[in-house]
């Protein structure tokens, strides 16, 4: 069977460019990377789109790989090609689309994944989800999915990923055994590809934890009152903080923030001293007696003896506010010791069988290389060779090394929860949408203009008038005016 690569469900492998293809698969919740390009051109006009489901399988039909493209990059070469390259992640860069925050008490791990994947997750399957176990107290604030899995495995002791097919798996750690191992004679690997590395760059084997503050036993501070200072200063700070003069206890309140009047004295815990008012103030001679529980730096040395004596002494600082007990703070220094105090082993090699997967333990047997070790599979980076066949760069740690990698990832998300959700937070969520209107107008033109027809009637009447008035006969030739007429001496009326 050849090899598959389909995007959106269609068969592609013969649209990618060989030498561009390459799929990077890492420990088992970790993300898978995958990087091809696609060719178009008169033949090929296809152009996968962002967010394509991609799905890699081997030639024994082994899916290797299965997600989406969340990048394309474009460019053209010559007239008629172009050339896009696409970068897929696979499914848990789906998953962390959103932010979960919630609270569980008494809760199988069980059940806190399926509130998630019912509230949080669209389109996932919870049925390789098997972990019984239940968790007095966790809660999320705003994590993704991903990290939430990741903590609820490393408190249960339990491994995790997500599939091809959008499928949850929450399983028991166990080893898992690669299909073969490698030996002088095997024949199942390039063999001058294999290379065993060791180095002590990054060791160390005497560790310097500073962390917080812890609270120690109920202590004082005893000072005797020279009539005049209205301050005392001690050299503690004090948790339940107490003051009494002459063995008569005082109202204490807190500095800047209560009103003296109904004191009599304030406490100011960040600057470590008590304050008196004037009315107040100790009598020459009198004891002022300050106590409590008092905060005291966490400062702790841890050395690996067995490192030390092999390496010589190696010394490393770590502060971490975080750390708030000496208990807490030498097993902070003993993690750190056990991940760094011996040299670390890794290797890789090159094969093209299949079968291989990150977190399978595997054998390197070599009497000519002085080796018979067990390595974990860290990493797994596939290129396609011939457009037919998939060539398999493998990395191998220690599982020592494995530990020190799962440590690390720990403590990058216990930064995260530094910040404590109260049971009782209530969670206030503002929806924004976009919306788009469209708006019509159409008018009517007319050509007649609306017009209005009326009707005008004009009569016109003639009065005779008499000549009824004085009227003033002339000799003309004489302009009109007034009264005056030209008298016509042919034909004139007299009358």
């Amino acid at each position: 069977m050849p090899i598959s690569i389909t995007i959106a469900g269609v068969e592609k492998a013969t649209s990618i460019e060989p030498g561009s293809f390459n799929l990077q698969r890492a420990l088992t919740n970790q993300v898978d990377t995958a990087k091809m390009r696609v060719v178009k051109n008169p033949d090929n006009t296809y152009k996968p789109e962002i967010v394509d489901d991609v799905v890699i399988t081997d030639a024994d039909s082994n899916v290797l790989f299965g997600g989406q493209i969340i990048t394309i990059d474009e460019t053209v070469e010559g007239k008629d090609i172009e050339l896009i390259d696409c970068t897929a992640k696979d499914y848990t860069f789906d998953m962390d689309r959103s932010l979960v925050i919630g609270a569980w008490e008494n809760t199988s791990v069980d059940d806190i994944i399926a509130d998630i994947n019912s509230d949080f997750l669209t389109g996932y399957d919870i049925s390789e989800v098997d972990c019984p176990f239940v968790i007095g107290y966790i809660a999320f604030n705003y994590e993704y999915p991903s990290k939430c899995l990741q903590q609820l495995a490393e408190l249960t002791g339990y491994d995790w990923y997500v599939d091809y097919q959008k499928k949850i798996h929450f399983f028991s750690r166990e080893t898992r055994v690669a299909p073969f191992n490698l030996t002088d004679t095997s024949g199942n690997f390039l063999y001058n590809t294999l290379k065993i590395n060791k180095d002590v760059k990054n060791l160390r084997n005497t560790v310097i934890v500073r962390g917080g503050e812890y609270q120690g036993s109920t202590t004082s501070e005893t000072e005797e009152a020279d009539g005049d200072a209205l301050i005392y200063k001690q050299g503690n700070r004090y948790s339940g903080v107490t003051v009494t003069v002459n063995a008569v206890s005082q109202t204490v309140g807190i500095d800047n923030v209560d009103d003296p009047a109904g004191y009599d004295c304030l406490y100011n815990f960040t600057e470590k001293f008590v304050r008196f008012k004037t009315a107040t103030k100790p009598a020459a001679g009198l004891l002022v007696v300050v106590g409590g529980n008092p905060h005291i730096p966490v400062i702790v040395k841890v050395r690996g003896q067995d490192s030390v004596a092999v390496y010589g002494e190696r010394e490393y600082k770590i502060i971490d506010t975080s750390i708030a007990s000496k208990q807490g703070a030498r097993d902070r220094a003993k993690a750190e010791i056990d991940a760094w105090a011996a040299e670390i082993s890794e290797g890789s090699f090159d094969t093209y069988e299949s079968g291989l997967d990150v977190g399978q333990q595997i054998n390197v047997q070599s009497t000519i290389r002085g080796i018979d070790q067990d390595y974990i599979i860290s990493k797994i980076s596939t290129k396609l060779t011939n457009g037919n066949e998939f060539l398999h760069s493998v990395t191998l740690i220690t599982t020592r090394t494995f530990g020190i990698i799962e440590f690390l990832q720990k403590l990058l998300m216990a930064k995260d929860k530094e910040i404590k959700i109260a049971q009782d937070e209530a969670l206030d969520e503002i929806f924004d949408y976009e919306e788009e209107i469209t708006v019509t107008d159409s008018a009517v033109a007319s050509t007649t203009h609306n017009p209005q027809n009326e009707t005008v009637t004009i009569a016109d009447s003639v009065t005779v008038q008499t000549l009824n008035y004085a009227v003033e006969f002339v000799l003309g030739p004489q302009a009109p005016s007034g009264t005056k007429r030209v008298f016509i001496l042919d034909g004139s009326p007299l009358a």
